[in-house]
């Protein structure tokens, strides 16, 4: 009797343990299979974060937080309010040996990466500066052979042949895979007189582009660098975009005198600098 009481008792205490187990939570015991399945959705569930930051971070980088559109600088990743203003830094009618280099010497004691439009008879005789101011991240362009005003502008073959041999003279010194496509026009390229060699240029696939800010050193030699300072206050008046118009030949040390407080100047009127390589030429 008591044997068959104690195997009743094993029997249904073992039934209980089996119906339990069962019927336990499918959450607390897993297949292998499902153990892989599982993590397979995790990793997936990871990727796609992921992939959605990195959605996220490439809005931004075209977006600001409410949707209006910003800009952003390809090499710094900084980021530029469309209503940033931004100060171009132009020197004409170099290099020279006198003057470039401080000049140069100044930029990169700035950061600042500007423009140097060439005269090619110059660069002739000053390689290695051409060289200089190329390897230090600044953008060259064509200023004629000759900065003959009575010659360029009689005819658009005289105008067109000074240009070219400015270029083919970038090119020998450069590679032939310099981009020689920007220039100015000795004396700018605004008026009348003028009207043939701008439908010369652009047909022969130039762009130019002249100033809206000037120092001043164009109107003499020498001038003393607190008037050449107060011509580029006088002449910014706050413009989004300041193209500012200097010089590098040999009698403008006064011009690399100036250019620390103009450019101390024209940070304190919130402006950031560019070379006329991000200029929107459109």
């Amino acid at each position: 009797m008591k044997l068959s009481v104690k195997l009743c008792t094993s029997l249904i205490l073992l039934s209980i343990f089996f119906v339990g187990v069962f019927s336990l939570n499918p959450g607390f015991i897993y297949a292998p299979k499902d153990i892989t399945v599982a993590a397979d959705d995790q990793i997936k569930e990871t990727i796609e974060q992921e992939n959605e930051k990195s959605v996220s971070q490439e809005v931004y980088d075209t977006q600001e937080k409410d949707g209006s559109e910003i800009e952003v600088n390809p090499d710094t990743q900084e980021v530029l309010d469309e209503n940033q203003k931004i100060a171009y830094l132009t020197f004409d009618d170099g290099p020279s040996p006198e003057v470039t280099p401080q000049i140069l010497d100044i930029l990169k004691e700035y950061d600042i990466k500007a423009t140097f439009f060439i005269i090619g008879s110059q660069a002739e005789k000053n390689p290695d500066l051409i060289l200089q101011i190329k390897n230090e991240g600044h953008v060259i362009a064509n200023h004629s052979y000759g900065h003959d005003y009575k010659y360029l502008y009689s005819n658009t073959n005289n105008f067109l042949s000074d240009i070219k041999k400015t270029e083919k003279i970038l090119k020998s010194i450069l590679a032939d895979d310099f981009d020689s496509s920007l220039i100015r026009f000795p004396g700018g390229s605004h008026g009348d007189s003028k009207a043939a060699a701008r439908r010369a240029a652009k047909a022969n696939g130039y762009k130019y582009v002249d100033w809206n800010v000037v120092n001043g050193d164009a109107e003499g030699m020498y001038i003393p660098a607190p008037k050449l300072l107060n011509r580029v206050q006088q002449t910014l008046k706050n413009q989004k975009e300041a193209i500012v118009l200097m010089h590098d030949g040999k009698t403008k040390q006064t011009s690399a005198d100036a250019l620390p407080d103009i450019i101390d100047y024209l940070k304190s009127q919130d402006y950031i600098f560019r070379s006329l390589e991000t200029y929107d030429f459109d």
